[in-house]
């Protein structure tokens, strides 16, 4: 059946799915009045898992607990649609700052406005936990939206108190990847900091690959502290970079509201927040210089230039390995060769 024809209920999805990840997939539908809306689905096999149906109602709880504040996502509906829990929500019309390669002042701006609104969040009781560029959208009004409140932590509930990590490896906090039952609101904060400095380098704070496993991840952010920003000289910005991504919750900014405070403070910060956001809504995405050259990927560790032993050990090498095909060459002669041969061979060898 064609994508556009598919129903979930009442629902008519239009297009293919916006997204999908562990518990849930995320379509865009006809709301049945003609508007457009976001249906959130919960994986059928996952309706049959009680703690996972918690955790779907907890987030739509979550949403519209925030409903009423601009940089959330309006949750409408929480509803059972053919045997599977969905939460219909608000669409937006944007993109996520995954990939995003900004100016100083835009980072600036957008690590503001998120800042603003975990306030407003970790005001409510509420740890995020998954703070990510997929996470966070900019509309094409130029308005920050957060999402996914699928493993926000409420501090008043034990449901989140498990002893297991959860999130995003790459945008963890040290006290998230541990496992420690007692973080709160800064691990938001940490997670905010690797976002900054990936705005401003799309690269990892420690250089770690996106495909780095927990081990690996978990062994930078706790031994390692971050890599100076490239081309960047600005002492009070890697400074605060550098506190807001420390290993210790105690050595980060208290709050956002003191980080707003801090980033208002950088020489780059705009005086308008909102004409810089709107700006940004309206570029398309810069690439890297790297990411411009359409050279072919290739294993760089066949490049290097050989070291003096590796150069001292080649002609050795080709020398042993002629001596070889010539003994090989030799046995096969002597004792599979043609009868004169043979006999002309042995000759040579009883001398």
């Amino acid at each position: 059946m064609a994508a556009a024809q598919r129903q979930i209920g009442p629902y008519k999805i239009i297009g293919r799915p916006l997204g999908t990840g562990g518990m849930a997939t995320v379509y865009r539908v006809d709301d049945g009045s003609g508007q457009h809306a976001a249906l959130k689905v919960l994986h059928a096999h996952l309706n049959r898992e009680q703690k996972v149906v918690k955790r779907f109602k907890q987030e739509f709880a979550i949403g519209q607990k925030m409903a009423h504040f601009n940089n959330f996502v309006n949750m409408r509906t929480l509803e059972k649609v053919d045997n599977s829990w969905c939460i219909l929500m608000q669409l937006v019309e944007g993109k996520t700052l995954e990939h995003r390669l900004l100016e100083i002042p835009q980072a600036i701006a957008v690590v503001a406005s998120l800042a603003n609104a975990l306030h407003s969040f970790h005001g409510k009781g509420l740890v995020h936990r998954d703070i990510k560029p997929e996470n966070i959208i900019l509309s094409h009004a130029g308005e920050l939206k957060i999402m996914d409140y699928g493993i926000t932590r409420e501090l008043a509930n034990n449901m989140t108190r498990t002893g297991t990590a959860m999130g995003t490896l790459l945008y963890m906090s040290p006290e998230q990847l541990k496992a420690e039952k007692s973080l709160d609101h800064r691990a938001d904060i940490y997670s905010l900091g690797v976002i900054f400095y990936r705005l401003l380098s799309k690269r990892d704070p420690q250089a770690l690959s996106n495909k780095a496993e927990y081990v690996q991840v978990m062994d930078s952010r706790l031994k390692r502290k971050m890599r100076p920003l490239p081309g960047i000289k600005d002492e009070k910005l890697n400074n605060l970079l550098e506190r807001m991504m420390a290993m210790d919750p105690n050595d980060r900014p208290k709050d956002c509201k003191v980080l707003v405070s801090e980033l208002q403070k950088l020489s780059a910060t705009p005086s308008n927040i909102k004409k810089v956001l709107s700006a940004i809504a309206k570029e398309e995405p810069k690439k890297t210089k790297a990411a411009s050259k359409a050279s072919p990927k290739v294993n760089k560790t066949i490049q290097r230039a050989a070291t003096k032993n590796e150069a001292k050990k080649a002609p050795a090498t080709f020398i042993m390995i002629g001596f070889i095909i010539f003994v090989l060459a030799f046995a096969g002669l002597y004792f599979f060769g043609p009868q004169q041969l043979r006999d002309e061979l042995q000759k040579i060898v009883s001398g």
